[in-house]
């Protein structure tokens, strides 16, 4: 019976990493980004702290996810 439990959370942690992450780029997509951000405002608004946040809008960004897929099959 442990075993089986092992190997499932095994496997929820594979679904969960691979729903989290975009398989071209292997770069966190929004569904991690907006986890994180509820941790991170819960975190602060906890310890009264302050939260900055930064974004950037990638411009063709097609073509950084195609280069940046590229790159990793090569080094897989």
């Amino acid at each position: 019976m442990e075993a089986y439990q092992r190997e499932m959370e095994k496997r929820f942690e594979q679904i969960e990493l691979q729903s989290s992450t975009d398989g071209l780029t292997g770069l966190k997509n929004r569904w991690a980004f907006d986890l994180r951000l509820e941790e991170e405002f819960s975190r602060t608004t906890r310890n009264a702290a302050p939260l900055a946040l930064a974004l950037l809008d990638v411009d063709s960004f097609k073509r950084v996810g195609r280069d940046s897929g590229n790159f990793r099959q090569k080094l897989g």
